[in-house]
């Protein structure tokens, strides 16, 4: 458990920032369904360059229009870095008795501009119980830590309290174990998750909460006004699952779902389901949206009609805090 809140039947406040706007989610458990509290969307000014003053005020000022909109129920927050601003790595190593966090920071070191003043690192051992020998696969991200502290210090300007900063892998499967994956055939069942935003791609490949692989596609949904852009984004992805499936011999995709909403562009959902088909396995969009059981949206802040917000993202953050989440 991250904090206390956890045990009530409302979650912490999920909450998106991205360079062109700021998201926010509140869900909440009755009768064990989970439904949206609270949540709204603020677009930000064009043209102001990301963790300056100018664009640090903007987003204080949109948190707290949301907040004031909509019938939030606490200000506990859960977020996340922008993926844009997060660098990954992929390594194996045979950990042994050596200090892990220690073998991790000398290699996230690698991955930051040689001027940075530190950094702020998570790592994920992927397919955790997947090689006895001890070699383990581990996933490396990691943030400049100046971006995280102006991160963390837009909340305690808002008056929010930033209880947890989370990792774009675990809040996809967040959102697959408590949304699309709760069927009792689920558990066994090999997914690969895709989420796309308009300057990226990611893609996980869970067993239930377990992550098995993870990778961050540099192709968006942005580049898709670019020649044979979806062709690419397909390869990427086709590679992702070859990989996966030649160095973790044990277990197969046998599913796909494309994170986004029920209005996510016709040629994303034609690259997602020609890899489906040239894999034979089944493809579905998982529209968190439609996948709560209230209805009434629109009194909480969120207009559905027709919306095209993806609201994966702050969901995933939500239910962080839902008591059946992912690592």
């Amino acid at each position: 458990m991250l904090f206390n809140l956890f045990a009530e039947s409302v979650f912490p406040i999920g909450v998106e920032i991205a360079p062109a706007f700021v998201r926010m989610a509140q869900l909440g458990r009755s009768n064990k369904r989970i439904g949206l509290s609270a949540g709204g969307s603020k677009p930000l000014p064009e043209g102001i360059e990301p963790y300056s003053g100018q664009w640090q005020r903007c987003v204080i000022e949109a948190i707290g229009s949301i907040y004031s909109e909509a019938p939030f129920k606490s200000k506990n927050v859960v977020t996340i870095i922008p993926s844009g601003d997060v660098l990954s790595r992929e390594i194996k190593r045979n950990l042994g008795d050596k200090d892990a966090e220690e073998i991790v920071n000398s290699e996230a070191k690698n991955l930051l501009p040689g001027d940075s003043e530190g950094a702020v690192v998570k790592y994920i051992i992927l397919n955790p119980g997947g090689d006895s020998s001890g070699e383990k696969d581990i996933l490396i991200l990691a943030a400049e830590k100046f971006k995280v502290e102006r991160h963390l210090a837009i909340f305690e300007q808002a008056g929010m309290n930033a209880k947890a900063v989370t990792a774009w892998p675990m809040v996809l499967v967040n959102c697959y174990i408590n949304f699309f994956g709760r069927r009792k055939t689920d558990a066994e069942t090999v997914v690969l998750l895709i989420n796309a935003t308009a300057t990226g791609c990611n893609a996980v490949i869970c067993q239930k909460e377990n992550i098995l692989f993870a990778r961050s596609i540099p192709f968006g949904t942005g580049t898709f006004a670019e020649p044979n852009a979806g062709e690419k984004l397909a390869t990427e992805i086709e590679a992702c699952i070859r990989y996966f499936q030649t160095t973790v011999k044990t277990a197969a995709v046998e599913r796909i779902i494309l994170l986004t909403n029920e209005g996510a562009g016709q040629r994303l959902k034609e690259c997602i389901l020609a890899v489906a088909k040239k894999y034979e396995m089944p493809a579905h969009i998982g529209d968190v949206l439609a996948a709560i059981t209230n209805h009434d949206t629109y009194k909480r802040g969120i207009d559905g009609r027709g919306a095209k917000d993806d609201w994966t993202t702050v969901f995933g953050l939500s239910l962080s805090g839902s008591g059946n989440q992912g690592q």
